[in-house]
């Protein structure tokens, strides 16, 4: 980073797209008690991968009740093992 401002920069930003790989948790249907044991299971496999890592849920393939999903739920389990959701895709 620099001191000085970019000559003739109007704007403090811009998006632009970008490919990043991310890991995904396809949810297929959602129950808290299995949700969160499923998931400590898979952390103790590979304890060192899953720690502090950003994932998006995917509802691609999800075929429970919309009523089941609680997306509140979900987060507070995945950041008790230090997993960080930072989207959703797929969802209406």
């Amino acid at each position: 980073m620099t001191d000085t401002a970019t000559p003739g920069v109007t704007q403090g930003f811009q998006l632009k797209s970008a490919s990043i790989s991310m890991t995904a948790l396809e949810l297929y249907y959602f129950d808290s008690e299995e949700f969160e044991e499923t998931l400590r299971d898979k952390i103790s496999q590979a304890p060192g991968f899953f720690k502090d890592i950003p994932i998006i849920i995917s509802l691609e393939k999800y075929q429970g009740l919309d009523s089941e999903l609680d997306f509140f739920k979900i987060i507070g389990t995945c950041r008790r093992h230090h997993i960080h959701v930072v989207g959703v895709r797929g969802g209406s």
